[in-house]
């Protein structure tokens, strides 16, 4: 699934996730609900949870 990234998402001074650009995402298996592993620049792969102010996740 892609998701819009809502504000840009740096570590170390580097835009991993930039403003306005879809990526590609998936349902993190953990327990608790509304975390998505998103797959960032440079393949970076982190997970956001719902509510975040970086990508509008809704579960």
């Amino acid at each position: 699934m892609q998701y819009l990234c809502l504000k840009d998402w740096e570590m170390n001074g580097k835009i991993y996730f930039k403003k306005d650009k879809s990526y590609k995402g998936r349902e993190a298996k953990v327990v608790g609900e509304g975390q998505i592993k998103m797959i960032g620049e440079s393949n970076l792969r982190i997970k956001f949870q719902k509510g975040n102010e970086f990508f509008s996740i809704s579960k």
